[in-house]
């Protein structure tokens, strides 16, 4: 009990690092609205990607390894990661292990599809088809591209670097 307590009362809003990670994940679960927590998270002077992923889905666990090569290869890059864990209510524990597992050091929402999807719908007025999906925010915090299917790096950059 006083575990869960610790995990919803002291997780913190990390600021990430411009490189996208920090030193540790941050982990919000419980009762969290996903609008609240991404607005959180966005930062000005930096580009935030959105990722909704699923415990169950392999094309995720293929798209951490890219975006963590992409951070690594450009460390100049003012850009973080935001990850919405789909199924994150229904399996916590599961998601927190791929979160450790992978090395996923940035701040994630454990939550469920319809609130994952509500969140998805206000921000690009369409349903949220599926995992990955993503979410670009640029430096001004405005939404500027979305993609509801595994990531294109060289698109991606294409937005960052342009």
């Amino acid at each position: 009990m006083l575990k869960y307590c610790l995990q919803i009362c002291l997780v913190t809003f990390i600021g990430l690092s411009s490189t996208g990670y920090s030193d540790t994940a941050s982990i919000q679960q419980g009762e969290t609205d996903v609008e609240v927590f991404v607005s959180q998270q966005l930062a000005t002077e930096r580009w935030d990607l959105v990722m909704f992923w699923a415990t169950d889905c392999p094309p995720c666990k293929k798209d951490f390894q890219k975006l963590a090569d992409l951070i690594h290869a450009h460390p100049d890059l003012s850009f973080t990661l935001i990850g919405i864990v789909i199924d994150g209510e229904q399996h916590p524990q599961l998601a927190e292990n791929i979160i450790q597992q992978n090395n996923l050091d940035y701040a994630h929402v454990l939550t469920n599809y319809q609130a994952a999807n509500e969140f998805h719908q206000q921000v690009t007025d369409q349903d949220l088809l599926g995992t990955p999906s993503y979410i670009l925010y640029d430096q001004s915090n405005v939404m500027v591209a979305q993609n509801p299917s595994v990531i294109d790096i060289d698109a991606l950059l294409m937005f960052i670097e342009d």
